[in-house]
Order: structure tokens, then sequence, then C-alpha cells
């Protein structure tokens, strides 16, 4: 049995696998637990309309930088598996050059890793990861159930075995209907201790939750790892430059605060950490060539919503700072994004979030404002004539 595209990460091993060869890995003694890797999409001769609302236009006119020279990375599930990047990069929509290092999955003919360079349900529990720990894993199996709304029947549901793996379900369910209904979720405990916390996560806008709505924070994996800048999501036309102001967080953005309670060992932290997430907010709901639904904004251009759209546009920004000081570090970018960015209010709150919160962060990025810092505040000059003046940072 060989896995194709494997690339092992602690105790992680990810890749491909033929269907055929399932019951074949069932059969490993050595193997922990095994899941399907999950995607979702949500939500030249086209500018996305981040370029303005981040005011990165007026940046590029007043700085003289265009991210020329700058490597940017981007990890999606596909970038030209149906053709069309060629057309991309003759437009001007994509640079030339660019480095393809996995497109061998076209996963249901998705292809928003081309469109993120233009620009289901979890339920998880308070235990320790087996594939971030190793050692004992999981100490209890929870399931979680979806129930019809008199709670006669179970109509889906996700039962894996847990103990000594991840406390995790990923449960996905499709309403057969063609109204919306209502539905319980149902949780139990298989077998080991009642856990102390739970949280289920709906990658889906069109589910309304009816009763027990925390509104607590959906924040977690790489979005909420130490040393990842987290990217809010605004729709464009809701931002300041778009008549808006302040500009207005996504309803789906995901909300920061989830608590660390284990450490890399797998053993519980004497208290809570709360890491302040998500940092900034960037523009969603952008034109693309191809990738997106239509909307009503005077053109014909399908727009990318998600803060998959977000992420690329802060990414771009920080291009940007980095053309203009090529020695600034990972934190020096992100505390110019940050100490520049426009200040936006958690909707879920109590009046008006002054300073961070954990909805948008520190704000709306703002490039030309990220500029203006970083010129100020390095030694060299950004047109190469010598000395820091007016002609280097543009507004003195």
């Amino acid at each position: 049995m060989k896995l194709l595209n494997s690339v092992r990460q602690g105790n992680i091993i990810s890749g491909r696998l033929p269907l055929s060869a399932i019951p074949i890995l069932a059969r490993s003694k050595r193997l922990k637990l095994a899941r399907l890797a999950y995607f979702m999409t949500l939500a030249g001769n086209v500018v996305s309309q981040g370029d303005e609302a981040m005011r990165a236009n007026i940046a590029r006119a007043r700085f003289g930088v265009d991210g020329t020279g700058i490597t940017v990375g981007t990890l999606s599930d596909s970038y030209n598996c149906l053709g069309g990047a060629s057309t991309d990069v003759a437009n001007g929509e994509l640079p030339a050059g660019i480095i393809v290092l996995d497109d061998s999955i076209c996963p249901n003919g998705s292809v928003e890793g081309r469109a993120m360079m233009q620009l289901i349900v979890s339920f998880q529990w308070d235990s320790p990861y087996f594939s971030v720990s190793g050692g004992a894993g999981a100490r209890n199996d929870i399931d979680i159930y979806v129930v019809n709304a008199s709670r006669t029947s179970v109509v889906t549901g996700s039962a894996a075995p847990n103990i000594g793996g991840d406390p995790e379900e990923i449960l996905i369910f499709t309403n057969p209907d063609p109204f919306a209904q209502d539905y319980n979720i149902m949780i139990t405990n298989f077998d080991g201790p009642d856990p102390g916390l739970l949280k289920y996560v709906i990658f889906n806008t069109s589910i309304a939750i009816n009763e027990y709505d925390t509104a607590s924070g959906t924040a977690y994996g790489h979005s909420n790892a130490v040393g990842a800048e987290a990217v809010a999501a605004a729709f464009f036309a809701d931002t300041p430059e778009f008549g808006t102001d302040p500009a207005v967080v996504e309803s789906f953005s995901s909300a920061g605060g989830v608590p660390i309670l284990f450490d890399i060992s797998g053993d519980r932290k004497s208290s809570p950490e709360i890491r302040f997430k998500p940092e900034i907010t960037a523009p969603d709901g952008t034109n693309t060539t191809f990738f997106g639904v239509r909307i009503q904004d005077n053109d014909n251009f399908p727009n990318f919503f998600g803060t998959s759209a977000a992420a690329p546009h802060a990414a771009a920004a920080a291009a940007l700072l980095l053309e203009a000081d090529p020695s600034l570090l990972p934190s020096e970018v992100y505390a110019a994004l940050e100490q520049t960015a426009l200040d936006m209010d958690d909707p879920l709150t109590t009046g008006f979030d002054t300073g961070f919160d954990f909805a948008t962060g520190s704000g709306l990025i703002q490039v030309d404002a990220a500029l203006s810092a970083v010129a100020a505040s390095c030694p060299g000059d950004l047109n190469g004539d010598g000395s820091l003046d007016t002609d280097d940072i543009g507004i003195f």
C-alpha cells in the first residue's frame, strides 16, 4: 500500500490513498486514527475591490511599491486543475513564474487556490489530541447526532471511536427538504468520563441556532496558533472607502477567544490560555475572473467571499510592506498592520469595542498608513536617494 503525495508533521501523516486500500489501512496495528481531509469554500481585467477598501491603491501610488520581488505562498485545495491559469497570467490577473508545488488534486472541481492568489460541522471537547501530543490521546468517546424536530428519530450522526485518538467528530448533513426545517443536535457520552467543555463549529451561514447559542469563539487550529496572523473578513462594500464607517465584520467570520487547555505534551494547563485572535481584518466579497458567486455590484464578475478571500488581501498588504523594507521581521509586519488598522466593533458585545476585540482584532488594515509607519521607522529610504525625505514617505 502506497500513500501518494504524503507529508509528515509530528504524529500526523497526510496524503492520498486509493479507496480500495481502506480495508488494508483499517487492519494496520500501528494506525491510531484516520479521517478524511475535508475542505469547504464559501462562500488585469479584474481589480479586487479590496484594493480600495484597504487603501492599497493609495499606498502603491504614494510609495511606488507593487510587491515586485516578494514571494507570497498560498495553501489551498488546487490551482489549475480546471485550466485557465495561463489566461489569468496573460491578462495580468496573476504574475508570471508562479511555482506550484502540488496541483494533483481537484476536489469537486474546485479551484479556490487560484482565486486566493487573485486576491460542515466540527465537534470537539476538552481532551488531549493524539495527533498533536502523542501519548494516551483522548480519554473519552463522545458522539454527536442530528435528530428530527419531534426528537423521535436520528437523521444522521458521527460516532467514530475517540479513546486513544483525537477528541473530534466531523458531521456532514444536508437538509433533504427544499424548505428550511428544524433539527436538534444530540450529544452523547459513549465511553469514559464526561467532558467539562464542548464546542461545535458550523461551517455554513444558512444554519441558525435557535437555542443555547453561546456566541462563543470558533477560531481553532492554525488560525489560533502562536505566530500566525489570523484574519477576520469584512465585505468590501461595508468599509469606509465604500461608505460604511466603521467597517462591519462578516457574520461568518470566526471569532477568537477559544481557550487552549492542553500543552504540547497533552497535559492540562493550570489555567486556560486565551490568545488574542484574530489580529486584523481584511476585505472579502471582491471580484475574481472565475471563482465565487455573482452579486448585484454593477459588473459581471463573480465575487469571492470568506476568510479564504480576506487572508490573501492581508498577504498582499504584507508583500507591499516587505518590498518597502525587506529587513522587516514577521512580527514587525504584523505590528505595522495592527497599529495602523481602523478600529471596528464586535457586534455580539454591548457598546463599541475600542481597540482589540475577538471579532475584528485591531480592525481593518490600511496599507497606506502601515507603509507610512514602516517608512518613518526604517533607517533606509524607499527611493534610493540616500536620505529619508518627502520623496521616500510622501507625507511630510
